[in-house]
């Protein structure tokens, strides 16, 4: 079988079939072997010893937040649980969805599966440990030990999970940040602005939605804490 071009898996993240959860890393090289450069990308790791490389170095924060409206019937939060990403971990993020009506309200959680805005510059995805295609709870950033891009994820297509909220109760989720084959730089610094969806449902008919709220949350990765 045909092995896909980095193109063809970067196109097909989350939209059908595989989703490229790994950086691409590039050498540049003489005619005999010898490295032209220092050796060092822009992600900070050693590209001829990319597994060994223990010097990488990302932080995860929360830059911007617009929470929904004051007359909406839930309220979300985001908080950074895990900001620091290196050879061994990757960051994480939670939300916690509140009730803030006198009512009974099914929703659908706003983090599952979600790429950001403006991927096209550059991409992360957020991946709930509870998917069954994500990466295990203890994924590191693959972007280093497989610089080319050979593994990946594929994606299922099984509905969000919903939740019943009663006056006042709240649910909390977590999500693991994902490298993206799109961008040469694993975890590449700058900024990436989500748009999570909360979808609200008919309590007796989950294919009926009621009411469609949206947030945004913008993740800013750094290679330092500053």
């Amino acid at each position: 079988m045909k092995r896909p071009t980095r193109r063809e898996a970067v196109l097909g993240a989350f939209s059908a079939g595989t989703v490229a959860i790994a950086g691409c890393i590039t050498s540049s090289a003489t005619s005999d072997g010898t490295d032209t450069t220092d050796n060092k990308t822009n992600s900070g790791m050693d590209e001829n010893n990319p597994i060994t490389d223990t010097g990488f170095e990302r932080y995860a924060s929360i830059t911007h937040t617009r929470t929904l409206a004051d007359s909406s019937p839930l309220t979300v939060e985001y908080e950074i649980t895990q900001p620091q990403i290196t050879a061994d971990q990757t960051a994480a993020l939670e939300a916690t969805v509140t009730n803030e009506s006198d009512g009974e309200i099914k929703c659908q959680t706003p983090i599952y599966k979600n790429r950001n805005e403006n991927y096209d510059e550059r991409s992360l995805f957020l991946f709930s440990p509870e998917a069954p295609d994500t990466p295990a709870s203890d994924y590191s950033p693959n972007c280093l030990t497989d610089p080319n891009g050979r593994n990946g994820l594929t994606s299922t297509w099984e509905g969000w999970p919903l939740y019943n909220l009663r006056s006042g109760e709240s649910f909390t989720v977590a999500v693991l940040l994902v490298d993206d084959l799109r961008t040469d730089a694993c975890f590449a610094p700058g900024e990436y602005r989500y748009e999570p969806q909360l979808m609200i449902f008919d309590s007796d008919d989950k294919s009926h939605t009621e009411l469609e709220l949206y947030s945004s949350v913008t993740i800013k990765i750094t290679e330092s804490k500053r």
